[in-house]
Formats: structure tokens, C-alpha cells, sequence
């Protein structure tokens, strides 16, 4: 069985350690929005297949589309801001969480 890629640990890592020291709601929803480049960075093809539809769920929540168009990549990324702005402030502490749960799934599949 393929293991997630360390690409998207690292990646993870990153949004991770933007996140967490967030103290309330609306203060995680302005880092979520500014770091909402990572929902389309971390490509699904870096995740193992136990964890791929969860990375996906997460996308989609921040408001990343399937079809991806590489001249589009600035309206996708501002569709995303624009979908992060538009939640409520427990939506984007679930979000938070549904993060922290994968990269420690990715870290437990890297060892």
C-alpha cells in the first residue's frame, strides 16, 4: 500500500504551524484565508489512498473546485479566500481540526 508523500507532510507542517497558535475563531479564519494556497499546493496525488478522500472533504470545505485550469490558478486560490470568508467561525475551527487530525495520520504513515 502507498504511504502519503513527504511533500505532503512538509506542506502540511507548514499550514499546521500557521494555525494552531490561532487564539480565537476569527483569528483562525484570517490565517485560514491567508494561507488558503495550501488547499491547492497539496495536491490529492500526495496522499496515501486511506487518506486521499479525506484531503479532498478538506478542499472542498475551503472551496477549492475539482477542475483546475494552471492559467486559473489566482481566481481558484481567491475562490477559495472567498469561501473561507463566507464561514462561520465554528466551520473554520472544524476545518482547523480536520487539518491537525490529517497531518498527524500523514506523520503516523511516515513513522
Amino acid at each position: 500500500m502507498k504511504t502519503s508523500n513527504i511533500f505532503a507532510y512538509i506542506e502540511l507542517s507548514k499550514l499546521v504551524d500557521q494555525i494552531s497558535p490561532c487564539s480565537d475563531g476569527a483569528q483562525l479564519k484570517e490565517t485560514l484565508k491567508t494561507q488558503a494556497a495550501y488547499f491547492n499546493i497539496i495536491e490529492n496525488r500526495y496522499f496515501s489512498e486511506t487518506l486521499v478522500a479525506d484531503w479532498e472533504s478538506i478542499q472542498t470545505l475551503a472551496g477549492v473546485r475539482k477542475e483546475k485550469v494552471k492559467a486559473q490558478d489566482k481566481i481558484i486560490i481567491k475562490a477559495s479566500k472567498s469561501t473561507i470568508d463566507d464561514l462561520s467561525t465554528d466551520q473554520c475551527i472544524y476545518i482547523a481540526d480536520r487539518i491537525h487530525s490529517i497531518f498527524n495520520r500523514v506523520s503516523l504513515e511516515l513513522g
